[in-house]
């Protein structure tokens, strides 16, 4: 696989040369992917009516879209629980900024919402390169859960559609449904809208699966 961006084997979070950091998910949170499988996460995560739901239940995911609508909405949404997270502003404008960094092909406003040690040894033209077809959308964010070292982890669903080619040597279709969990850290620069600091987007652990499926 050429078409994706990779970490460097030297980082906390090495990518075994062809496993681009999308396509990983923390150990913490796969068990539960897995057990449940693909959109039935949900379930796992928002309990259902009458199984003491707090709040409203999450709209289904996947969204059920035409192909010539996909990847569907490009931009980021939160659920009922998410949007009640002290940090969720924060959150949302980071994630929104990664993915429109993605879909517009802009390295520099993807190196500005990931840390150091993410885009350390990431060079600008094989990212443009790895990303020359993709386009995500219909992001959206079910939890926002504190993690060690005082970052957040989020768990969030999105739609991709690219070229076969770009796609994952597992999975080579033209649009794929995801479950990501995305590590986020304090910048500490206060670039945030918010009083405080800004969010970025960490490494992820390596060693485990993705959570994917086909549209």
């Amino acid at each position: 696989m050429t078409r994706r961006p990779r970490e460097p084997t030297s980082r906390a979070a090495p990518i075994r040369a062809s496993v681009p950091v999308r396509w990983m998910v923390p150990a913490a949170v796969i068990v539960l992917l897995l057990a449940v499988g693909g959109g039935l996460v949900l379930r796992e995560v928002y309990p259902a009516r009458g199984e003491n739901a707090a709040g409203t239940d999450p709209p289904p995911w996947p969204i059920e879209r035409d192909e010539a609508e996909q990847p569907g909405d490009p931009q980021v949404r939160l659920s009922e629980a998410a949007s009640r997270h002290p940090q969720h502003t924060g959150v949302r404008e980071a994630l929104q900024t990664y993915f429109d960094a993605i879909n517009e092909r802009d390295f520099e406003l993807w190196r500005s919402v990931v840390t150091a040690e993410r885009a350390e040894g990431t060079d600008a033209a094989q990212w443009r390169e790895d990303f020359r077809s993709t386009q995500d959308g219909d992001m959206y964010v079910h939890r926002i859960e504190p993690a060690a070292d005082q970052r957040l982890l989020v768990l969030l669903s999105f739609t991709s559609t690219q070229d076969v080619v770009d796609a994952p040597p597992t999975l080579p279709e033209p649009c794929i449904h995801w479950w990501l969990a995305l590590p986020l850290t304090e910048d500490g620069d206060g670039g945030g809208s918010e009083a405080g600091d800004a969010w970025r987007i960490d490494t992820v652990p390596p060693g485990t699966p993705p959570v994917h499926q086909p549209c």
